[in-house]
């Protein structure tokens, strides 16, 4: 049995589209009722008595209001704010920006009281670190990850070292007697395999410690630039290739 009532999902007219006409001018002269089926939708808090609006919606106008809420406040000075010891400048011309950090970092007047540092760029901060709350004891923290660094690199030689010697000819002679019975016939094969396989295996494990000091960065600072972090990380890989 058909019916021949209209879809209740579904655009209520059609039409034919015109030369170079894109799916997005479609779907932007279609009703606003017609989309209204398809988009995502976001759950309101209890407050609002937990009803279902369009995620466009609601975003566009938590956009609106916090907009309203940020020009208020530029709008004049608040006289119950509190000073504070760090401010955001903005300029509308980047030549101003460039002239107040070459002028007031270093201005005779303002010594050691204005240091201005030029605002990262907007690719380089890592926004999930950024979002997240920072850290009771961030100076504590960094000490003991400081610290823990520094011992990790001076004691990397000692795991190393006993690494390299289970694995040594003699030890895997014990373990594949195949092996073993090959190399005493084949002199040059294992002087080969004496000299090459700890070197091999000392460098593939001293590959591993860019990724681990990028891990122990990653997670134990508060550094919410990948420049800096980078930085962090190519310094500390230097002291570590200096002590090796």
């Amino acid at each position: 049995m058909v019916s021949t009532e209209p879809d209740s999902i579904g655009p209520s007219s059609v039409r034919e589209v015109n030369p170079g006409e894109t799916i997005w001018d479609a779907l932007h002269s279609l009703p606003r009722a017609d989309l209204d089926a398809y988009q995502p939708l976001v759950n309101l808090s209890a407050l609002f008595r937990g009803r279902t609006v369009p995620a466009i919606d609601f975003f566009t106008t938590k956009l609106a209001l916090l907009s309203a809420l940020i020009d208020e406040s530029r709008s004049g000075c608040r006289e119950d704010a509190t000073p504070a010891s760090t401010a955001f400048v903005t300029f509308k011309d980047p030549r101003d920006a460039r002239r107040a950090v070459k002028e007031l970092a270093a201005h005779p007047k303002n010594l050691l009281a204005c240091v201005v540092t030029p605002a990262p760029d907007v690719r380089d901060i890592d926004w999930g670190r950024a979002m997240k709350s920072t850290y009771t004891g961030e100076f504590v923290k960094d000490w003991v990850v400081n610290m823990g660094v520094w011992g990790f690199t001076l004691l990397w030689i000692f795991p190393v070292t006993l690494l390299v010697g289970l694995v040594s000819i003699d030890n895997l002679s014990r373990f594949i007697p195949q092996l073993g019975d090959y190399l005493k016939e084949h002199y040059v094969q294992k002087e080969l395999l004496s000299s090459f396989l700890p070197t091999l295996l000392a460098a593939s494990l001293a590959l591993l410690i860019p990724l681990i000091l990028f891990f122990i960065g990653k997670k134990g600072h508060n550094i919410i630039t990948f420049s800096r972090l980078h930085d962090r990380i190519l310094t500390r890989y230097y002291k570590f290739l200096v002590c090796k």
